[in-house]
């Protein structure tokens, strides 16, 4: 799983001025006190290839301290390749890790490395204002841990699930220390799929998660993904030396995977599986997600929710849905200028046909849009002149009409009639950099008659 995004207290954030003129044409190589990293540029221009290169190599090394305190550390210099190019990155994987679908990253034990896509495509222009990508940089991270773990532990190469355990753990405490759910959306996207099952009483037991059967697609993949986040987050607060005692050698007469990893859990937290069970079910349904993220490229920096996309959008999703009309979505946005950026807000996400208020340069729309289809129905435009390169207050309200308005004022209505949209809302990008502050759904006073 890639999971989706870095806290506000991890910045690895370079801002640039203007890329080099000059194409980059070989790999570049930083060597750390830890791990190496190797960028394959592809056609990225010099300058922005060596400051992300630099970047990837501050992620890796980034890992060094939480390692050094589960006492993983690895004595070799294991090597992580970075991929501009998604090209090049499926011929690696293509070559050294078929699977039935398609992933972003991939460990080669034997070889002591891993291989890393920069994943969705970002144009240059965005990669010049926001550097190292911060899901890029959480997978590095995550990598970085893998290689160590299977360094310590030769029968992972059979069965890397302890590895991934521990590597959940590692992007938890580098990327969100501290961080509670309903504040981080890439905290939440790590854990929405297992914690919504959860408190559903769906998910199941965490033994049952144990057992091997192979991913066939990657909704199957992410699932098991997100049960070893939550596995990782109810060992690690347990013991300091969770790691080290989850690594420890099976015993021979242990025949199935499913065993040894449920000797694993044992070493931790004790044989008594009762109570493992209700450990980790408080443990989720505690557990309070309020968002989703779509695309990847949506994370949470310096107090703001920054959204990166090109050719696929960037999507952050509202888990709860909105209260009862009226009630409005607010908050302060920042459209960077580039390519044909706009801000949309959808909503009744839930319902057949999506209402959607489209900010852009020199208009905001009012559109339908039947789900799964490229309908697009305008319902209701006006001109206006939307801010770039500087915060603006933006307001989508809902009540007998839905209604936007840009700095406290109403540019564009359309009448519901009978249509009150109680379903799921979410905020849209693509071709853009937008950044969000202070987003919020909340309820109105309605308007006096």
């Amino acid at each position: 799983m890639q999971a989706r995004c870095l806290g506000s207290s991890f910045l690895l954030m370079v801002w640039l001025a203007a890329g080099a003129e000059a194409v980059a044409q070989d790999e570049l190589r930083r060597v750390g006190k830890t791990f190496t990293v190797v960028l394959h540029p592809g056609k990225w221009k010099a300058e922005l290839a060596a400051t992300l290169a630099d970047a990837a190599l501050a992620a890796a090394e980034s890992a060094r301290p939480v390692l050094e305190k589960l006492q993983l550390r690895p004595t070799k210099l294991p090597t992580i390749h970075v991929y501009a190019a998604e090209s090049d990155y499926r011929d690696a994987e293509k070559k050294h890790a078929p699977q039935p679908f398609l992933l972003e990253a991939f460990c080669r034990p034997a070889a002591a490395e891993a291989h890393v896509g920069l994943l969705p495509r970002l144009d240059e222009a965005v990669l010049q204002r926001i550097g190292l990508p911060p899901i890029i940089a959480e997978t590095v991270i995550e990598q970085a841990a893998m290689l160590a773990a299977y360094e310590r532990a030769e029968w992972l190469a059979k069965d890397p699930w302890a590895a991934k355990v521990i590597a959940c753990g590692v992007v938890d405490a580098v990327a969100y220390p501290g961080t509670k759910a309903g504040v981080d959306p890439g905290y939440d996207t790590r854990r929405n799929w297992l914690v919504t099952e959860a408190r559903a009483g769906r998910a199941g037991k965490l033994r049952d998660s144990l057992s091997v059967i192979p991913a066939m697609d990657r909704p199957h993949f992410d699932a098991q993904g997100e049960w070893q986040v939550g596995i990782a987050q109810l060992l690690a607060g347990s013991n300091t030396g969770w790691a080290r005692k989850l690594l420890a050698n099976p015993s021979p007469d242990l025949k199935s995977d499913a065993a040894r990893r449920a000797a694993a859990i044992e070493a931790v937290l004790g044989k008594d599986w009762n109570k493992i069970e209700e450990r980790c079910a408080k443990l989720l349904t505690a557990t309070t997600v309020r968002w989703r993220v779509g695309g990847q490229h949506v994370a949470l920096r310096g107090g703001s929710i920054m959204m990166a996309a090109a050719d696929r959008v960037a999507q952050l999703m509202a888990l709860a849905p909105p209260p009862t009309a009226p009630y409005a979505i607010r908050g302060a946005a920042t459209m960077h200028s580039h390519g044909l950026t706009s801000l949309r807000v959808q909503l009744d996400e839930s319902a057949p046909e999506v209402i959607v208020c489209v900010f852009q340069a020199n208009k905001v729309q009012i559109m339908q849009v039947r789900l799964g289809s490229s309908d697009w129905k305008e319902l209701a435009s006006a001109a206006a002149t939307v801010p770039f390169d500087r915060a603006f207050e933006f307001e989508v309200a809902v009540g007998d009409a839905v209604t936007a308005s840009i700095d406290g004022v109403q540019v564009v209505s359309h009448p519901l009639g009978q249509r009150s949209l109680p379903g799921a809302w979410s905020i849209l990008t693509q071709e853009s950099l937008v950044l969000l502050d202070g987003l919020r759904c909340e309820a109105v006073k309605p308007a006096k008659k």
